[in-house]
């Protein structure tokens, strides 16, 4: 159990040890041969070790209580730092979790804005985009066009070739546009 105790509760139970002229021990099991024993438990009840006195004399009740009050510190500081551990992982998944939905964020609006087949951006992205602009180009005084562009009979293709053929003239029309 020693291990568990940080230098500040070492330092403090060198400084009772010294104080009491008793030898202090902190195990893990109960001791056979100590004249006393406390248990250092948290809050929950869980046991994390014993506090052992070791002396020729028999321990006064002032030092009994001291050592009372010392196992309910240990308990308590060692179970805070294992809630303080524990919630230190819970944020470092809370983090990670954080960062992957953002990033499945961007490709889920990636996927919104543009269309699978041809990658052109969809209609409610340019009409967001156009608001932007327009209010860009006013504010500035600058010219602003738009540039519509609508394949007439386009489903002549789609009946005469095939869905295929017509998917495959969609994305090279898109293709040309992308490239001027």
């Amino acid at each position: 159990m020693r291990e568990l105790l940080t230098p500040k509760l070492e330092g403090l139970l060198e400084s009772l040890a010294s104080l009491t002229q008793h030898r202090i021990d902190c195990v893990s099991e109960p001791p056979d041969d100590a004249v006393g024993s406390f248990v250092v438990e948290g809050t929950t009840g869980e046991i994390f070790g014993y506090i052992a006195i070791t002396t020729d004399n028999p321990i006064a009740a002032s030092h009994e209580s001291l050592y009372l009050q010392l196992a309910k510190i240990i308990g308590d500081e060692i179970e805070l730092r294992q809630q303080a551990h524990s919630l230190e992982n819970r944020f470092r998944l809370i983090d990670k979790q954080n960062v992957e939905l953002a990033a499945m964020n961007r490709a889920l609006a990636e996927m919104a804005y543009r269309d699978p087949l041809t990658n052109l951006y969809r209609r409610w992205y340019l009409v967001e985009q156009f608001r932007n602009e327009l209010t860009r180009a006013t504010r500035y005084g600058h010219p602003f066009s738009v540039l519509l562009i609508d394949l007439d009979a386009f489903d002549a293709v789609n009946t005469t070739w095939g869905q295929v053929a017509g998917d495959h003239a969609l994305q090279t029309f898109a293709s040309l546009l992308q490239s001027s």
